[in-house]
């Protein structure tokens, strides 16, 4: 059967059908899966000579038959996921945008604003200065070197003999080491 035929078939198909299709992957297997808007899953799944074989109405039903026809057809499942594990997904997704978008907003500043005067004072506040206090940046001129230099040096543990930065050497290493006798 050619695949135009059977996109001309899948025009005259039911709205809402759960489509059972039997086609051969690019390696020669035979492959049984389902789709929604069929044929677009078996041609993103690049198989040849696709066919359908069962529609249903209700996607659970067509997800068992789905199973069913491959055990049937080939011997075996497919070890891929089910389409309707990838209906549900795609839901999970949904869901998580919807709440994401309904969380939005949610704040004690619920339909309340500023007035027009606290913007401006908010505005003219920050206007002209540095992203960073002064003494912040003169403190971190002082105190960057010394972080990078401990960060590259390496010690080497008395009681395990490995080699580690002078971070991990504190946290895991001498006194506080497994293989320490001591501890």
């Amino acid at each position: 059967m050619s695949q135009e035929m059977i996109i001309f078939n899948h025009n005259l198909n039911i709205k809402d059908m759960y489509t059972v299709y039997y086609g051969i992957k690019p390696n020669g297997e035979p492959k049984v899966g389902a789709d929604h808007s069929y044929p677009s899953r078996a041609i993103r799944q690049n198989l040849t000579d696709y066919r359908i074989l069962e529609q249903h109405e209700d996607l659970d039903t067509a997800s068992i038959r789905e199973i069913e026809l491959q055990i049937e057809l080939i011997g075996k499942r497919d070890c891929g996921r089910s389409y309707k594990d990838i209906v549900e997904m795609n839901k999970s997704i949904e869901s998580r945008i919807n709440l994401s978008n309904q969380m939005q907003g949610n704040t004690i500043w619920v339909g309340k604003t500023h007035k027009e005067e606290t913007k401006k004072k908010i505005g003219n506040s920050r206007k002209g200065k540095e992203a960073k206090h002064p003494n912040q940046i003169e403190a971190r001129k002082l105190h960057q070197p010394k972080l990078v230099e401990g960060s590259l040096r390496r010690i080497t543990c008395p009681h395990c003999g490995k080699d580690a930065n002078t971070g991990n050497y504190s946290r895991w290493h001498g006194d506080n080491c497994k293989q320490n006798p001591n501890k």
